[in-house]
């Protein structure tokens, strides 16, 4: 990641927008962010981490409390960073959840947090997220780590550079994998521990169903069940030379019970046909007599279609007879009522006269009806027209008054406008003079709040500096000790080795054969054991080195503090002067009677001014009233004249008195009344004519087809009784009485061939019937068939006895013999199961850290990987150091109930001695937090996959550094130069602002802080 623009506002110190453009350091990649103590240097991380993650570079400041103090209401709280990744540009853009104006109204609305994450295509940015936690995810996902691990990496906060360089192996290990996306080897430890558990599970599956098998089978183990297989087959042979004995005695019994039961059958079949035979020829002299009566029937139905045409040729001529009478009567009564209609038309022609005199005073009367009513009308019409005139003359008068009243009220208003004016424009001057005084006091609380911070301070400053000298005297005292103690040690030696010389041998140190002075062990003064090795005492100065360490680091940072603490009290004493806090206080209630009365008056002109625009909108208002008023009367003047004219003309066509129009109506409709009752009359006299005439023909030609038709009947009814006659004489009919007695309806004869064909059918039947049984039951005898169905239901449980317990030996050996090869085939795939879990198993073991080293796949691959940042770090370390320190990894298991792996110690070249890498003193373990930070960077550059980490950030701890040092590190960082990273360094140490040309100088001031680009 490498930050292109990052933009500021009303952020931090920084009230307006500010922008630091990276792009304008051009090739030169080292500068320096400088300024005073509370400048906001640190706020530029804030905001590059907070643009990132949404949280502060420190990880401590909540990212609500940095808006800036000095920033106007309206203005947001925002922070936009641009940075490139690789070829590709990004733009994220954050807003804290802050307070902000109403849009409406006065106070305050809480506005939520936003973000968003845009990407450059090439013509625009498209956008990739739009939430706070969704932007942040995308960040990490884009980045490749948290705001943590991002400030252990690419920013080393303030206080906070020695986090990677001690952090605990779990944290280490988790930042190595985020970097060199090493998850895959984790993957696959993972994976392999769960194919060893899914085979351990397999395999504790299989015993668990050999067990269970054992259990249903209720046996020990697979022999007890052969044996159990063995016994139950030679039961099996028993049972089944038993189940063919049975099975022979069973056949023999059903196959007697089936003869008898014939035996009993073919007898009662003979007596039951000889009881049908008897019973049918009962009957035939009943159907003799229904044969007679079916043949005459017979004959019968051969007349039946003679006797019908004599039948309906008599009921026709008694038809036509009647028809012919009628027919005459109708003719004869509208000949008469055809003459009666002509003599009445005759009279109702002779009124025509009448109605027409008639129809001329209907219509002068409804003539004069419509003149009497226009009149009335416009009678009407003129009276309302006088009254709507009266009407707008009162309307003129009444808008005229209200017009007078308006321009008073609006004359009063404009006045009261013009004396609020003056009173509410004072108000943005008093909210300005009142935000000054508060900001005054604020200032002054400020400063009193420094003084007490100030003072504590100091104190630990102090008591850090009794801490110091505490500890120096400790460690003079250890290294006194540790001195005496070598001393001593090598006295001892001196003496064993003198206590082996003799005069004329060489010495085997010096190589002298005289000994003048041998060294003597009474020198030694009575020790006790001097030839041991002086490990107390090592350990006891190691103890307080680190003890001198610890108190010169906070003997430093809280004079660092102290320091800072009282350039603050003094930049704050200089902006508050000399300034009364009682003069403040009673300046800021007066401001704010003064501000409230002015924004009073500033709400009643506006009042008024709403009050004003309404009366001049009333004002006009009546004005177009007024006109309307006159304008309706004028048109309504004309309008009279014309309908006045209108009424004299339809006064002179009617009489006076003018009739009036009820009994006018009356007399119309009376006269209409006998127009009409005569024209009915003669139109129904016309209908009632014209119907006589046309009923008077119907009749004639009724009667004569009745006539005609009369003797085509008596013709036909001669010829159907000769043919009647002629049939009954054919079939031996005596008489016609003869015939109807003996017809029968077509269903009966129907019925009775039906009843004798099946009356004969049955007898035939039943004659054949006992025939076939006399022959079948020939010689049979009934026997006891109640003795030989108990037989056979013996012989027959003897059966189901014999077949059950075959079938239950049958069913016990197929049971065992399921049992047997599943406990087989369980006991094939448990070799296969063990065979897999003896490689897998222990793989998994050693993969998930059971091995001599404590270590996973993974860590054992993170512990490769950071040999060579180690290697890397070590390589810068030694030259920043003067060739003293060497970062190296714990090789061995520090402590079995944890794994290891990926613990830091520091070789020290001095001593030759290793030690943890948290016992290095501040400017040491500034510069082996720097150089493992490099190295971190240089290793995941250079492997491909890896994270891009183009840009450190470094925030104070310089200061920590003696004057060698600190060039050593600079030229370290200057190098960097030449792979392309962007390293930025806050501080204030002066030395540096002299070294580092290219520069982000912060200035502060009562308004706020500016940024400005030196190069």
């Amino acid at each position: 990641m490498k930050p292109l623009e990052l933009t500021m506002q009303a952020f931090g110190p920084f009230a307006s927008v500010q922008t630091v453009d990276f792009t304008a350091l051009g090739e030169r990649a080292l500068f320096l962010i400088h300024g005073a103590t509370g400048a906001g240097k640190t706020t530029l991380l804030d905001a590059l981490c907070f643009a990132l993650y949404g949280d502060t570079s420190g990880g401590e400041r909540d990212a609500r409390a940095m808006r800036s103090d000095h920033a106007p209401a309206d203005l947001p709280t925002a922070v936009t960073l641009e940075f490139a990744l690789g070829t590709e540009r990004f733009k994220v853009v954050r807003e804290p959840a802050q307070r902000r104006p109403k849009q409406r109204g006065s106070g305050e609305r809480e506005v939520p947090a936003t973000a968003q994450l845009d990407r450059w295509d090439g013509a625009a940015w498209k956008s990739l997220a739009t939430q706070p936690g969704k932007v942040t995810a995308a960040v990490v996902d884009l980045l490749g780590f948290d705001s943590e691990q991002f400030r252990q990496v690419v920013v080393l906060p303030q206080g906070r550079f020695r986090d990677l360089l001690t952090a605990r192996s779990d944290a280490r290990e988790a930042i190595l994998q985020t970097l060199f996306r090493t998850e895959r080897y984790r993957e696959i430890g993972e994976a392999l521990k769960r194919e060893a558990r899914d085979v351990e599970a397999a395999a504790r599956d299989l015993r668990v169903r050999r067990d269970t098998l054992l259990q249903q089978a209720d046996a020990a183990d697979e022999a007890q069940l052969q044996a159990r297989r063995s016994d139950s087959a030679g039961e099996l042979e028993h049972a089944l030379a038993a189940e063919q004995v049975a099975r022979q005695s069973d056949a023999a019994a059903r196959a007697e019970l089936a003869a008898g039961r014939d035996a009993v059958a073919r007898l009662d079949e003979l007596e039951q046909a000889q009881r049908a035979v008897t019973a049918l020829e009962a009957r035939l002299p009943e159907t003799a007599l229904l044969r007679g009566e079916r043949d005459a029937a017979r004959r019968a139905a051969a007349v039946e279609v003679a006797a019908r045409a004599a039948e309906l040729a008599q009921r026709e001529h008694a038809q036509a007879g009647e028809a012919a009478a009628n027919a005459n009567k109708a003719h004869l009564v509208a000949d008469e009522a055809r003459r009666n209609a002509t003599a009445l038309l005759q009279t109702e022609q002779a009124q025509e006269p009448v109605r027409q005199q008639l129809a001329r005073e209907v219509e002068r009367l409804g003539e004069l009806v419509k003149r009497c009513a226009r009149l009335r009308t416009e009678r009407d019409k003129l009276a309302d027209l006088h009254k709507r005139r009266d009407a707008a003359a009162v309307a003129i008068e009444a808008s005229a008054t209200r017009h007078a009243e308006l321009e008073r009220q609006l004359s009063e208003i404009r006045a009261a406008c013009e004396a609020l004016k003056a009173d509410a424009a004072r108000g943005e001057l008093l909210a300005m003079q009142l935000k000054e005084a508060e900001q005054a006091l604020a200032r002054l609380e400020q400063h009193a709040q420094a003084l007490q911070t100030l003072s504590r301070a100091e104190a630990d400053s102090a008591q850090a500096a009794r801490a110091l000298a505490q500890a120096d005297a400790s460690l003079g005292a250890a290294r006194n000790a540790l001195a005496e103690r070598e001393l001593a040690l090598r006295l001892s030696h001196a003496a064993a080795l003198a206590a082996h010389l003799h005069q004329g041998e060489p010495c085997p140190v010096c190589g002298a054969t005289e000994h003048p002075s041998p060294a003597n062990a009474a020198e030694r003064g009575g020790e006790t054991d001097v030839t041991a090795e002086p490990d107390a005492e090592r350990k006891v100065l190691a103890a307080a080195e680190r003890q001198r360490d610890e108190a010169f680091t906070a003997h430093a940072t809280r004079s660092a503090r102290a320091a800072e603490l009282r350039e603050r009290v003094e930049a704050s004493a200089k902006s508050i002067g000399d300034l009364d806090p009682g003069a403040l206080v009673a300046r800021r209630a007066e401001l704010t009677q003064s501000l409230a009365d002015s924004k009073a008056a500033a709400t009643a002109l506006q009042a008024r001014q709403a009050a004003l625009g309404a009366l001049e909108g009333d004002l006009a208002n009546a004005r177009k009233t007024q006109e309307r008023a006159r304008h309706d009367r004028d048109a309504l003047e004309r309008e009279i004249a014309a309908v006045d004219a209108t009424v004299q003309t339809l006064g002179e066509t009617v009489p006076e008195p003018m009739p009036e129009p009820v009994a006018l109506e009356a007399e119309r409709d009376a006269v209409s009344s006998r127009l009409a009752s005569l024209v009915s009359a003669l139109e129904k006299a016309q209908r009632a004519e014209r119907d006589a005439v046309a009923a008077a023909e119907r009749a004639e030609a009724s009667r004569d087809a009745a006539l005609e038709r009369l003797a085509r009947a008596e013709s036909a009814l001669a010829s159907a009784a000769e043919e009647f006659q002629a049939c009954l004489t054919e079939q031996a009919f005596a008489g016609e009485a003869a015939f109807r007695e003996a017809r029968r309806p077509p269903g009966r004869v129907a019925a009775l061939e039906r009843d004798l064909a099946a009356f004969d059918e049955a007898l035939a039947a039943a004659r054949d019937r006992f025939a076939r049984a006399c022959t079948q039951a020939e010689g049979k005898l009934r026997p006891d068939i109640e003795a030989l169905e108990q037989a056979a239901a013996e012989r027959g449980r003897q059966l189901e006895a014999a077949l059950s317990a075959t079938q239950a030996l049958g069913s016990r050996i197929a049971r065992l013999d399921e049992v047997l090869a599943a406990l087989a085939k369980l006991a094939s795939d448990g070799a296969e199961i063990e065979k897999q879990y003896a490689v897998l198993g222990r793989l998994a073991e050693v993969a998930g850290g059971n091995n001599p080293l404590r270590m996973t796949f993974q860590r054992f691959v993170l512990a490769t990987l950071l040999d060579e940042v180690l290697e890397t770090a070590s390589h810068r370390l030694s030259h920043m150091s003067r060739n003293r320190f060497e970062l190296r990894r714990v090789r061995g298991v520090t402590d079995q109930r944890s794994a290891g792996g990926l613990e830091l110690e520091v070789f020290d070249q001095y001593t030759g001695t290793t030690r943890p890498a948290n016992t290095l003193s501040g400017g040491e373990g500034f510069l082996a937090a720097l150089s493992l930070a490099l190295g971190l960077a240089d290793v995941v550059q250079s492997r491909a996959g890896g994270v891009q980490i183009e840009t450190l950030f470094i925030d104070e701890g310089f200061g920590t550094l003696d004057p060698e040092s600190l060039d050593l590190a600079l030229r370290t960082l200057i190098d960097l130069q030449q792979s392309g990273r962007t390293v930025g360094v806050i501080s204030h140490v002066a030395e540096l602002r002299e070294r580092i040309d290219v520069r982000i100088e912060v200035s502060g001031g009562n308004r706020g802080s500016q940024l400005r680009l030196v190069r």
